[in-house]
């Protein structure tokens, strides 16, 4: 797999891709508060095909349509269950499950957030070393892919970028933060999670 990696600062529901890779529960419930937005975002159809998901284990991934957000498809990683909490080895299933199911539904730009990190779950630098352990598996699969990731802000992203750049001389690059997802939402002075 020929793949390449942007790192930007934005809000992963307003970064453009073919598809959306969101960090869940085994129940399918969001963990961060951008992951639970998609469930209000993505409508009534996406809640309905989510309903009844439950017991899934860490590590498991499983692809819905997008519902009203513009995205193709939702790739639900699993990285937290009653019982397992958020851990490298789960989280490392997720993502190679996710670059998996990517390759599968042959998406070409994939929005992989930071999976993993934050106050209950592994520290910047671990979930961007699982990331780039990941990414270390991708070589000589079929398709092209490119990976935008969007962080939370600058110390977020130079964690990112400079872990996977020490791995991945010449993959990684930066990208402009992604313009407001519409006029109406930036002069309302409506922010992203």
């Amino acid at each position: 797999m020929t793949w390449r990696v942007a790192v930007l600062v934005g809000d992963p529901l307003r970064t453009p891709g073919d598809a959306l890779a969101r960090p869940v529960t085994g129940a399918m419930e969001g963990i961060t508060p951008w992951s639970r937005q998609v469930e209000v975002e993505g409508g009534t159809r996406l809640t309905q095909q989510l309903a009844g998901q439950d017991g899934l284990p860490a590590g498991a991934v499983l692809v819905t349509p997008a519902g009203e957000l513009p995205y193709e498809l939702l790739l639900h990683a699993v990285l937290l269950t009653a019982e397992e909490g958020v851990a490298r080895g789960g989280l490392l299933r997720a993502l190679r499950n996710v670059f998996r199911q990517a390759a599968e539904w042959d998406v070409r730009v994939l929005v992989l957030p930071l999976l993993g990190a934050g106050v209950g779950q592994l520290s910047l630098e671990e979930a961007a070393e699982v990331l780039a352990d990941a990414l270390s598996e991708l070589d000589g699969h079929a398709a092209d892919l490119e990976i935008r990731i969007p962080t939370a802000g600058p110390t977020e992203a130079g964690v990112v970028r400079q872990t996977l750049a020490r791995s991945f001389p010449g993959r990684v690059g930066v990208q402009a933060s992604p313009e407001p997802a519409s006029p109406r939402a930036a002069s309302s002075g409506e922010e992203g999670a």
